[in-house]
């Protein structure tokens, strides 16, 4: 790559400067006509200080989007109805944070397993980071008299295990299920975060 600047189109056009490589036609810096800027490998934090654990100081990614939440049971069998079904994410490097609203119309089959929200955005990361990420209900209402606590975002996938209240004496938090926790109209949000791969 050559050390560059180039101006493209008239009136107006982009400016790109930096780095330029001929293989992929890419500028290591970019602002485009209409006021953005472009950076083709991220921005690097290496010159500010640094925690003790640090493996990484490039921002390297920046996304942000919707996606359509799903109920589901682990071992089949179900079938539910939404009213609305909503899922809004932003990814910054490799974290996600999410957001969703479900609300239900319809159960026609409880199935079985455990209940599941399928369809996150982004793979959980996996392997030896030992990372998980969670979501927490800040509000429900016309649960099946059974709180919705949240849900553990399950590694190397792109779901979440739901959980009810805390079972009798036992200090432990139960696995949910379309029976257990849902009736027609149940409604609930759940906002949490886990690392992509």
């Amino acid at each position: 790559p050559v050390i560059m600047a180039h101006v493209s189109g008239s009136n107006g056009g982009n400016l790109g400067f930096g780095l330029y490589s001929s293989v992929n036609s890419k500028y290591t810096f970019k602002v485009t006509n209409n006021g953005r800027v472009q950076v083709n490998d991220g921005i690097d934090f290496s010159l500010t200080s640094n925690a003790a654990g640090m493996t990484s100081e490039l921002l390297d990614d920046y996304e942000e989007g919707s996606f359509t939440p799903v109920l589901a049971m682990s071992s089949g069998g179900h079938n539910v109805g939404y009213a609305i079904q909503l899922g809004k994410y932003t990814k910054i490097g490799n974290m996600v944070h999410v957001e969703v609203y479900i609300e239900l119309n319809a159960i026609s089959s409880n199935g079985s397993g455990y209940l599941r929200l399928n369809n996150l955005p982004f793979t959980s990361i996996t392997g030896s980071s030992n990372t998980y990420g969670g979501l927490h209900c800040p509000w429900y209402n016309s649960m099946n008299n059974t709180p919705m606590r949240g849900g553990l975002i399950d590694r190397g996938n792109n779901w979440a295990f739901l959980y009810n209240q805390f079972e009798s004496g036992t200090g432990t938090i139960q696995n949910a299920s379309i029976a257990s926790a849902f009736g027609i109209g149940s409604k609930f949000i759940l906002v949490g975060s886990y690392t992509a791969q």
